[in-house]
């Protein structure tokens, strides 16, 4: 994939001889302002998964944080999202333009950290991409077919829940997961907007069910469905007593945990809200949009997800939601049950019925599914943006001119996932991650210290501010003190992957060694990019003294 790339960067240049350069690729982007508020919505909601926070972040701080508080770790995880709020906000406003972090940083810092920014995001972002495909069958389609398979006592569910999982039919799926949603987006906005409003309205009825199933369920009928699903002897309170015998303990230092469940689970789960900034150039009436649905997500997010913690534990008991888990992970010779402690098993066995079982089973499944064309859309974007300023091949910024659609950008963008799809298969999904979650949190971090440094550097862009974002707090610009505040979280979080690894795949030496290899030599490829540009007649650094046209 690299050297595709470099092949084709090699044959732009040759080709920029044959006419006199511009400081941009072309007057215009050729992107169309197509996406309205709904569509919008639908990405902020798509990359934060409500899906996925319903049927797996509810349910995690009992069993990785026994004795923090399930409703109140998503208000403590909104401490460093307010400061990436100010910070994405302030620089969507000022560049209101699709390429995300990218414009930002390059803009701010320069282009050659704007580069690493998206070297990083190329080399690590995507694999997390890749690994959601993976995902999409080892574990949500196979769980899926599991539950209904033991729902429905149908031995055939239970057998396709295994041939899913595994190799040669798991990576041909997850394949054709990734060809489907590029299929969404390369025929451009108007098929993209219709498809996944459909998906939307589909899986946002699958939320309400279950919403309204955690709504008129108790304890009680919980304890009673439950018995369906066990062999004879074992109930729901012998779950907790196993676990509990086996180690156990639902409780902990409180304040420790809460803290580290608020940042590890809740912060983390609302990561998304503003990839609405990737696409700011084909957003109609984006300034308005963008304060409005940045600030409805992210605390709508922590309202829905502190609201359905709150019945979950109603439903299910604090207890035997970690004994559940505890049991699977720590103690699998007690566990009682042939599938996973899923949050989907413990959601459709109050829903009951079999039609509204298999609804909510594909709805669900299909909120983990939108997370690809969203992410198809964000990066195309980037690697866009990168092309427009000459530091990509200038076929990737081609835009189609029937869809209008950046199809070569989203060509790349589907093969590199796709290879990091296939070393999950290969490798395992620990491995193959080769540690993204140190150095993609550091990529943050630049987009903080752009934030810290704007009123300084970009002192034009600051007094372009309102009033209200232009605020001094002890003289200090509040957009340097939410930069700061987006810094500091970050380096924690890849602090804590750093320390959090797993010994029989890679150790902390490894992984800094991969993290500074990743990042110097994004440096190495900027600095070659830029010489050999210089040798075509091209100042590439003329280019980000202004913010891209539209």
């Amino acid at each position: 994939m690299k050297r595709l790339i470099f092949f084709f960067f090699i044959k732009d240049c040759m080709s920029e001889k044959e006419g006199a350069p511009s400081i941009f690729l072309r007057e215009a982007t050729g992107l169309v302002r197509d996406l309205d508020a709904l569509d919008v919505l639908i990405i902020v909601f798509s990359a934060i998964n409500l899906g996925g926070i319903l049927t797996s972040g509810i349910f995690e701080a009992p069993y990785l944080f026994p004795g923090s508080n399930m409703v109140a770790i998503w208000f403590i995880g909104l401490l460093p999202a307010v400061g990436y709020l100010l910070v994405y906000l302030t620089l969507g406003l000022l560049m209101p333009r699709s390429g995300g972090d990218y414009v930002f940083v390059s803009r701010v810092l320069g282009p050659a950290f704007g580069f690493v920014w998206v070297w990083i995001a190329l080399l690590y972002q995507t694999t997390g991409i890749g690994g959601f495909a993976f995902s999409l069958s080892w574990s949500g389609l196979s769980t899926t077919l599991a539950v209904l398979g033991v729902i429905f006592k149908s031995n055939t569910f239970l057998e396709l829940s295994k041939t899913v999982s595994t190799i040669p039919v798991g990576p041909i799926l997850s394949t054709g997961f990734i060809i489907l949603a590029f299929l969404i987006t390369v025929f451009g906005t108007r098929v993209y907007r219709k498809t996944m409003k459909i998906l939307f309205i589909v899986s946002t009825l699958g939320l309400l069910i279950c919403l309204g199933s955690l709504l008129v369920s108790n304890n009680s009928i919980f304890s009673s469905n439950l018995k369906a699903y066990l062999p004879e002897g074992v109930d729901y309170s012998t779950i907790i007593k196993l676990a509990k015998q086996n180690g156990y303990s639902p409780v902990g230092d409180v304040f420790v945990q809460n803290l580290m469940a608020g940042l590890a689970i809740a912060w983390v789960s609302y990561t998304g809200f503003w990839n609405m900034v990737y696409v700011g150039g084909e957003v109609r009436n984006f300034r308005k949009t963008l304060p409005t649905i940045m600030l409805f997500s992210l605390f709508g997010t922590a309202l829905f997800s502190a609201f359905t913690s709150f019945l979950a534990q109603n439903t299910f008991g604090y207890d035997f939601i970690g004994a559940f888990q505890y049991l699977y992970f720590n103690a699998p010779s007690y566990y009682p049950l042939s599938i996973p402690p899923t949050g989907l098993f413990l959601l459709v066995s109050i829903v009951q019925n079999p039609i509204f079982v298999l609804f909510v089973s594909i709805s669900l499944m299909i909120w983990n599914f939108m997370f690809l064309p969203i992410y198809f859309l964000i990066y195309s974007r980037a690697f866009f943006a990168v092309a427009f300023d000459r530091l990509f091949p200038s076929k990737l910024a081609e835009v189609n001119e029937r869809f209008n659609s950046p199809i070569n950008a989203l060509i790349v963008t589907a093969l590199v996932i796709e290879v990091y799809n296939l070393a999950y298969w290969v490798w395992g999904p620990m491995a193959a991650m080769v540690n993204f979650s140190i150095a993609f949190p550091i990529a943050f971090a630049l987009t903080g210290l752009s934030a810290v440094l704007l009123p300084f550097l970009k002192k034009s862009y600051f007094d372009q501010l309102p009033s209200s974002l232009k605020t001094k707090i002890l003289g200090i610009p509040l957009v340097s003190i939410a930069g700061a505040w987006m810094m500091v979280f970050s380096l924690i979080l890849a602090s804590a992957a750093a320390f959090s690894l797993p010994g029989a795949f890679y150790g902390i030496g490894i992984a800094v060694i991969l993290t500074i290899s990743a990042y110097t030599s994004g440096f190495l490829i900027y600095y070659f990019i830029k010489w050999y540009r210089a040798r075509e007649g091209i100042d590439i650094t003329l280019a980000f003294k202004e913010i891209p046209p539209e």
